[in-house]
């Protein structure tokens, strides 16, 4: 039996992952948690489990620190951040719980570390009991920050007329919160999952998932949707103005983002490498299901959110190839140096006049079996196919750029992913693929003129995850 299993994507050792949690670096540490049904595919039994590294590139997985036994938790510690106050690292999640009438009640608790690995809940869980007047139990994913020495925190709602939006609370201290309100009017969708707002450059930038958006052409084709807002957050009103809602990401699996600041001041995100109610994928067989996305730096070019891989991955590189410049034509090549299954491959791509062009990513020689990025040189879309990428996958999603005339592929291959980053991050395309173990070959192609091939780099990549 193939094992699609993942090298250098964080996955769980069995039973179903989802949202990456409580990012943060503490003690020497970055830890990334992580929603884990142990149970999966034959119960459902949520915990936070645990990743930990000291570069961002070796991830050791530890003992879950979460687990649902108490009575504000007990159908699931779900979503939420981490902080490290006063030597401490303090875990806000949200306690899902079914009554005996079998309604969902949530409860916004805490978790209290001093070493990251061992995690001792609040005694006075729950910290906000139940949710406010106006809004339905769909009340979930607190991310916590401080600003000025104000504690605030940011969580997903549903309000009582079936429409999405994020409610702000704030408190001298990460004990005791008060309700500020609502930080946005917008309508968009019926729910918004897992927000995350921060400072970014001059800007505040408001990520969140909302839940349903109909698909307008190219935009909106995923079952859910994540994307950003970016604007200011007035701290004295609680109130976020801010740009049009824009998705995050073009792809098929990225969901509920979060981002955390590292040492030295970037802003890192992690997403989940998969949608709610995805459940049916190839690693079943396997025993396990989901990863999370590689480490994502974020930065502004004006009000576009992009978001670029961040260097230490440059660690995993071995056996690179560079390729001097050449022009295709009206033709397929293999490129046979850029071959494997687990790779980087970075490109520079200058359009002279052709009509189409595209590569071809874990292809078989046959070119029956491949996921190809396709680009349209008369109206600058750029597409993702993966119709004929292996097992379960199907689909296109399609990104309309500035220009195409000259563009910058960088794309990280993993056993059963792809995220392809294009002009420096100012798009992505992320997607889980399950293709034959024949398929490890690199094509490019033209039609209807030719292409400049200005760059051309690839690396193999080591392993990077310990079970």
């Amino acid at each position: 039996m193939k094992s699609y299993r993942q090298t250098f994507h964080i996955s769980p050792p069995y039973g179903f992952m989802n949202d990456p949690n409580g990012l943060s670096y503490f003690k020497g540490r970055y830890h990334v948690f992580y929603q884990w049904n142990k149970k999966f595919p034959h119960g459902k039994e949520v915990h936070w489990g645990h990743f930990s590294s000291q570069d961002l590139v070796t991830w050791q997985h530890h003992p879950s620190v979460l687990a649902p036994v108490d009575y504000y938790d007990k159908n699931g510690c779900y979503s939420g951040s981490a902080i490290e106050y006063g030597g401490k690292l303090l875990a806000f999640y949200t306690g899902n719980v079914k009554n005996t009438k079998g309604e969902r009640e949530t409860y916004q608790c805490l978790a209290i570390s001093e070493d990251g690995d061992n995690f001792i809940k609040y005694g006075k869980n729950p910290l906000i009991n139940n949710f406010p007047s106006g809004y339905t139990p769909h009340f979930r994913d607190p991310k916590v920050w401080q600003k000025d020495g104000i504690w605030y925190m940011v969580i997903g709602a549903q309000r009582e007329d079936l429409t999405g939006t994020a409610v702000l609370y704030k408190g001298e201290d990460p004990f005791n919160w008060s309700l500020v309100g609502e930080i946005s009017k917008e309508k968009l969708g019926y729910m918004w999952e897992c927000p995350d707002l921060f400072p970014l450059e001059d800007k505040d930038i408001l990520v969140f998932c909302p839940q349903g958006l109909e698909p307008q052409g190219d935009l909106y084709n995923n079952r859910y949707q994540c994307g950003y807002m970016v604007g200011k957050l007035d701290y004295k009103r609680g109130k976020f103005a801010g740009s049009p809602f824009v998705e995050l990401d073009r792809g098929f699996e990225f969901y509920a983002p979060q981002t955390f600041l590292t040492p030295d001041g970037r802003r890192i995100l992690w997403a989940w490498m998969g949608m709610p109610e995805e459940g049916d994928q190839p690693t079943l067989a396997e025993n396990w299901i989901h990863c999370l996305t590689i480490p994502r730096e974020l930065y502004l070019k004006g009000e576009k959110l992009c978001q670029k891989p961040i260097p230490e991955l440059e660690n995993l590189r071995f056996a690179p190839h560079y390729l001097p410049k050449f022009t295709i034509e009206d033709t397929f090549r293999f490129i046979k140096e850029f071959a494997g299954e687990r790779v980087e491959i970075n490109l520079e791509i200058a359009n002279i006049d052709a009509q189409e062009y595209g590569l071809y990513f874990r292809c078989d020689r046959e070119q029956s079996q491949y996921t190809k990025l396709k680009v349209d040189g008369k109206t600058s879309k750029v597409t993702l196919d993966r119709d004929r990428s292996g097992l379960w996958t199907k689909g296109q999603r399609t990104v309309a750029l500035n220009s195409v005339e000259n563009l910058k592929i960088r794309v990280f291959i993993d056993t059963s992913s792809i995220e392809i980053f294009l002009n420096e991050g100012e798009e992505t395309f992320t997607a889980r693929i399950f293709p034959d173990d024949k398929s490890v070959n690199f094509g490019i192609y033209s039609i209807g003129g030719k292409v400049e091939v200005l760059k051309a780099e690839k690396w193999d990549l080591k392993a990077g995850i310990i079970f």
